[in-house]
């Protein structure tokens, strides 16, 4: 009876998860398809709107480390409130931007406070077994492709005009504000790491990144991801430009285009990944 209760609580605390992020997410999502038309409207050019996603990623790569590691220390809901918290205020910031330098900062603020999808992806490892624990990263997968269908729609419908953008980016503002009190109000509270882990904080911070190095074949792969992911981020802000250079298109046909790229993004992580993993391998793949 326990181990069920056990299980249940396990089960309902992924769940609760799932549902921050894909608050959090779809918040995140309503900012992609006016992001780009949002720099030109300043007096911005294409090497400002490279550098304004360069500053997100940039501020990601450098703050990401320290909320695992903070998270270890104060638990995981605090830190997972803060970065959600964090968020609401890069969006309205981004709401109110009347200069390129506000975009910056804005996009500044979202890298740095952008630790919340991976803590909480360490949040439902710590809550659930080894035999659970496959089922419950599933989720977090699931969030992401909700979250990528439903916030571009949202906000190109809710972009008014091609120079309107203050509505998605409150909207996304309060989506956050929204994410966080579920955090904080509903998610159990979570003690800090010891033992290990704690040793884990204190150690020196290049350790992990020179265990990396020295596993055979995983500093390619990472490469290979990198490559990847820069290549999907360039087509992902660069793709608005090209629509409305040569098909004038708006913030609202963006939008629906990218939540159709969504659609299509489940139904194969869903569905035709898993036989074409089976039928091929997962190298092929």
């Amino acid at each position: 009876m326990t181990r069920l209760i056990d299980r249940a609580r396990q089960q309902s605390l992924a769940w609760l998860v799932f549902f921050v992020i894909v608050v959090d997410l779809i918040g995140f999502g309503i900012v992609i398809p006016i992001l780009p038309f949002l720099s030109p409207q300043l007096g911005g050019g294409t090497d400002d709107i490279a550098f304004i996603l360069a500053t997100y990623s940039v501020a990601a790569a450098i703050v990401a480390p320290i909320w695992g590691r903070l998270s270890d220390r104060v638990g995981r809901r605090r830190i997972l409130g803060i970065c959600l918290l964090g968020g609401a205020v890069s969006h309205f910031l981004l709401a109110i931007a009347d200069t390129l330098w506000l975009v910056y900062m804005s996009r500044a603020v979202a890298g740095m406070m952008a630790g919340g999808v991976p803590v909480a992806t360490a949040l439902i490892a710590d809550a659930s077994t080894p035999e659970q624990r496959s089922r419950a990263m599933g989720l977090i997968g699931r969030a992401f492709g909700i979250g990528l269908i439903l916030g571009p729609v949202i906000g190109g419908v809710l972009a008014r005009s091609e120079t309107d953008f203050m509505l998605p980016c409150l909207v996304a503002g309060v989506l956050s504000v929204f994410a966080a009190a579920l955090a904080f109000i509903l998610l159990p509270a979570d003690k800090a790491r010891d033992g290990h882990a704690e040793a884990a904080v204190d150690e020196d911070p290049s350790a992990p990144l020179r265990g990396i190095v020295k596993q055979p074949g995983l500093p390619l792969f990472i490469c290979q991801f990198c490559f990847h992911t820069s290549a999907v981020s360039a087509s992902v802000y660069l793709f608005p430009l090209w629509v409305a250079n040569g098909l004038g298109w708006q913030a609202r046909e963006v939008g629906l285009f990218f939540g159709l790229i969504g659609v299509v993004m489940v139904v194969t992580q869903g569905n035709i990944l898993g036989w074409m993993t089976d039928r091929f391998g997962n190298l092929w793949v």
